[in-house]
């Protein structure tokens, strides 16, 4: 006995190790997405995403002489998600395609599709490799535990990818101003803090240059208040850092403007919760059960109680047959962010089968 007891206490101790592990874990994912925004099966977003970057390097050879390189990169992407379900947590799970380039199998080995990631109840999904174009929204809702109401002031930041190198954003959030009618609300964030630029980028004709500095960033950003959630952004950043090669020292600028749109939205189906509801048992405020119920606790058994009938069965009148329909799209408010004409956008994955849709019942 006293070893099982020390079996099932490590067992707990292992558990609770575990939990805490995966919180922490949690935790420190980026947020990407708003919280309290309730995703429905079906759900999906398109993103369209823009990348503007200058960089400018200056280099002195052994002899002294100055070598100057300026690079451009207009990088257009997007990304779209649906929602295929939910885990046994409850938490949505993601199906994601994207535009971003992937990067090759080694040979002999198959291509696999990246992992379902699901999303965590503040906006934090399990896997935001897939989601990295959207990156900078990191720096807009991480450290919030609720959706961002008129007057919201906090602090948040994220770590972007980009085509020559990484930006590590840290900006205070403020929302100072709300736009649209009482039917949509649209909420306008503005940020401003630092950016720490590192990483290494290849550049003709040099090879491999690491940079390392730090510069400012400030951007705007709107939320549909209602539904949190992010109609787009745009984030600008200038930063002055160091440049190193093998066998040079130097000195980079950068610029950066880096923007997102919601250029689709179809809203999903949020399913009734699956939650059982507590009832408090009739015998625990001091009555008696019937014969056949008084198996289900220890209540005591009424003593003039009899079985109840097994004999119920009937055939229940035809219910109305409901007719489907398909989910009705929703308008996005405009706000001043444009989609490049010509740019390409990825379709969202297919809706589950069979689709959701809303039923009403035929009149």
């Amino acid at each position: 006995m006293p070893t099982r007891r020390i079996l099932i206490a490590g067992a707990i101790l292992v558990a609770a190790a575990a939990a805490a592990l995966a919180a922490t874990a949690a935790s420190d994912a980026p947020a990407l997405f708003a919280p309290g925004h309730q995703f429905g099966v079906g759900e999906q977003h398109v993103y369209a995403v823009q990348i503007q970057e200058t960089l400018t390097l200056r280099f002195r050879n052994p002899l002294g002489e100055l070598t100057t390189k300026t690079v451009q990169r207009n990088v257009h992407r997007s990304v779209a998600l649906t929602v295929e379900g939910y885990n046994a947590a409850n938490a949505p799970v993601l199906a994601i395609a994207t535009t971003a380039p992937t990067v090759a199998a080694r040979p002999g080995q198959a291509p696999s599709a990246p992992p379902s990631p699901t999303i965590g109840v503040n906006g934090q999904p399990s896997d935001a490799g897939s989601l990295a174009d959207i990156a900078p929204a990191a720096a807009l809702f991480g450290g919030l535990e609720s959706a961002p109401q008129l007057g919201s002031v906090w602090s948040a930041s994220g770590d972007v990818p980009l085509p020559l190198g990484h930006v590590s954003l840290r900006m205070k959030n403020v929302a100072n101003l709300a736009t649209g009618d009482t039917n949509q609300t649209t909420l306008v964030v503005t940020s401003s803090g630092s950016a720490d630029v590192f990483g290494r980028t290849r550049i003709a004709p040099f090879g491999d240059v690491s940079l390392r500095g730090s510069g400012s960033a400030g951007g705007t950003s709107y939320i549909d208040a209602d539904r949190a959630l992010l109609l787009g952004l745009q984030i600008t950043s200038r930063s002055h850092g160091n440049a190193s090669l093998k066998t040079m020292r130097g000195v980079y600028d950068l610029s950066l403007t880096y923007s997102i749109e919601l250029a689709k939205f179809v809203a999903g189906v949020v399913p009734p919760s699956l939650v059982p509801q507590f009832v408090i048992s009739s015998g625990a405020l001091g009555s008696q059960a019937s014969t056949d119920t008084s198996n289900f606790g220890p209540v005591p058994m009424s003593s003039i109680a009899a079985p109840g009938p097994v004999d119920t069965e009937f055939v229940p009148s035809p219910q109305p047959t409901p007719t489907p329909s398909p989910i009705p799209g929703v308008s996005i408010p405009p706000i001043p962010l444009a989609v490049p004409s010509g740019q390409h956008l990825v379709s969202p994955p297919p809706e589950p089968s069979p689709s959701p849709t809303l039923f009403r019942p035929r009149p």
